[in-house]
């Protein structure tokens, strides 16, 4: 049933028609663009979950930094691996749009994964919202801009909360922070500028298409609320304000999309010509 559910919000995200023009951007033929704009723009990462530990994940951003340096836009990583906690996270990510990103410079924000939830946080907070000011674009692959209820589910197990508790306490980490920033809260969905221009990246599987063991058993429980990746809920994604590109048959890690850097890359242009339209 959540399979049938999945398949049918695909479809009607694929015929929206802001999301018709960034498929055709991205699926149409030709080559990713080379373009020396890096005068007036810098791309910023915030990175996914653990980045440094586990950069074979794809979470330390590694595509999307050949993909600015191929282009020659300036890049920068904030240095968020998701230990920090919610507020300081936020806290970092206006000290670096302020203070590290060149003035002259226009920003095309990119969050990983967790970075989503740390960007959204950032600009649910009154305070740091002016630091968003020059960021004319918030790409999100796949992005948890809204947390996800994933880890609530594995915390309510006692056995998983255990083993959970264990695994971070050997390897150095501090849980809690990490499931601050994984919360679910979808009410910080109505807090995006109008100015931002969101692009986001979202995997729509079937459960068959999951193959490692925590992604289908959290599929499976995240059905009970509706279609997701095994993290994000997919119709909270559909309905955030700006562009969807759907990933038919991709994980959360987006395993299973073909050509990733080359539609990246597509992506970048797409938003980089749609801002300069505007």
């Amino acid at each position: 049933m959540i399979d049938e559910i999945t398949a049918q919000l695909y479809e009607r995200v694929r015929i929206k028609p802001q999301n018709r023009l960034l498929i055709e951007a991205i699926d149409g033929p030709g080559d990713p663009p080379k373009m020396a704009i890096g005068a007036d723009v810098c791309v910023v990462l915030v990175p996914g979950l653990l980045y440094r530990q586990f950069p074979d994940t794809g979470a330390d951003g590694t595509a999307i930094r050949d993909i600015a340096n191929a282009m020659s836009i300036p890049f920068l990583t904030i240095p968020l691996d998701g230990t920090e906690g919610l507020e300081a996270s936020a806290a970092t990510i206006g000290e670096w749009l302020q203070f590290h990103v060149p003035p002259a410079k226009a920003i095309v924000l990119v969050s990983l994964s967790k970075g989503s939830a740390e960007v959204m946080h950032a600009i649910a907070r009154f305070d740091i919202r002016p630091a968003f000011q020059r960021v004319i674009a918030w790409i999100s692959v796949s992005g948890l801009p809204l947390g996800t209820p994933s880890m609530e589910l594995i915390m309510r197990n006692p056995l998983r909360r255990a083993f959970l508790s264990a695994y971070c306490l050997v390897r150095g980490w501090k849980l809690g922070p990490i499931r601050e920033v994984l919360a679910h809260r979808p009410w910080q969905g109505e807090l995006l500028p109008p100015h931002i221009m969101l692009i986001q990246v979202v995997a729509f599987p079937l459960h068959e298409h999951l193959t490692d063991r925590p992604s289908r058993r959290l599929h499976l429980q995240l059905a009970k609320i509706g279609p997701s990746d095994g993290y994000a809920l997919l119709d909270e994604l559909a309905r955030l304000p700006g562009y969807l590109y759907p990933v038919w048959g991709a994980d959360h890690y987006l395993r299973g999309m073909d050509e990733l850097p080359a539609r990246l890359a597509k992506v970048l242009a797409f938003v980089l010509e749609t801002a300069r339209r505007s």
